[in-house]
């Protein structure tokens, strides 16, 4: 939303700390619709301009098994504060037990517990990853990102750098059979959606949910071929970890606000929550996900949460 009155200072101090001294005091868990504006969406570039590489990419859920690759890039997140990352992974071999959630309809999806919808989401994420369709399309991008290990101990940059690596990812799902008269590697629109709700803390019809989400669902629905997010965020200031607790929510949140500069020049805010869940494999992990974001710091104390 853009701020009518007087901007916010963006060395305007943050809260402190509170992760020695957790903060007691209830707080309504209410998130104004309407934070970011139409135009603040991250960019999409049609898929056409990227020729061959979307027509190629690494298809094996329904056909051809892929192995993994020697060192392939590690994309689930992890809660211990250092991961190893695994040298080979069978992703395939998990496919059976995600049919659940791939035979979903969005709307059913989103209503799932979070735990859930990350499980799905991040191995599609690894799917896309593994095979390589990450590397394919963006490999040559200004905007290429190396995914880091989660930890409470992410910087700025690192947690807005996942965000969107889990977008770009959602960006590029395609259906992997021939569907007569549509392009040759369709965009999934239903997975798409499934995959981008891992970047975001609340998410569904019955939620008040950040406008962010709700714009790059409205590019997905239509969108015919996968098209690469070509947004680049810089951090200028970032909170050391800090804790809330949502009374009617009954759960205790940690989070960090980070103060980043967009390509065209504005500055925005945002509030990363630091999440765990159980991997499709079982493993414990984490990840940070945007609650909400405005170009008033003001405003974004007053909303969420």
């Amino acid at each position: 939303m853009t701020d009518t009155t007087e901007r916010s200072d963006p060395n305007l101090s943050y809260p402190e700390s509170t992760d020695d001294k957790p903060e007691k005091k209830g707080f309504s868990h209410k998130q104004k619709v309407g934070i970011v504006m139409a135009g603040v969406a991250l960019t999409l570039v049609a898929a056409i301009g990227i020729g061959s590489n979307v027509n190629a990419l690494n298809q094996s859920r329904q056909t051809t098994k892929t192995e993994a690759p020697a060192n392939p890039k590690q994309t689930t997140t992890v809660a211990t504060e250092t991961a190893p990352t695994t040298p080979e992974v069978n992703i395939d071999q998990y496919d059976k037990s995600m049919e659940q959630y791939r035979n979903m309809s969005v709307d059913a999806f989103e209503k799932l517990p979070r735990n859930d919808r990350l499980k799905y989401a991040m191995y599609l994420v690894d799917q896309t990853t593994i095979r390589g369709n990450y590397d394919k399309i963006y490999e040559y991008a200004d905007n290429y990102v190396k995914y880091t290990p989660v930890s409470k101990q992410n910087s700025g940059q690192e947690i807005v750098n996942n965000n969107i690596f889990i977008r770009q990812n959602a960006s590029i799902q395609f259906v992997e059979a021939d569907v007569s008269g549509q392009p040759r590697q369709p965009f999934d629109s239903i997975d798409g959606q499934k995959v981008l709700s891992a970047a975001f803390y609340q998410v569904g019809k019955d939620k008040l949910v950040s406008n962010e989400y709700l714009n790059l669902k409205a590019i997905f629905e239509p969108m015919q071929k996968p098209s690469p997010i070509i947004d680049k965020n810089t951090v200028l200031k970032t909170t050391p970890l800090l804790q809330k607790e949502i009374a009617d929510a009954g759960e205790k949140v940690q989070y960090k606000i980070i103060t980043y500069q967009r390509e065209t020049g504005e500055t925005y805010y945002a509030r990363y929550i630091y999440q765990t869940f159980t991997g499709y494999d079982g493993s414990q992990q984490a990840t940070w996900l945007m609650d909400a974001s405005s170009d008033s710091l003001n405003e974004l104390s007053q909303t969420g949460f």
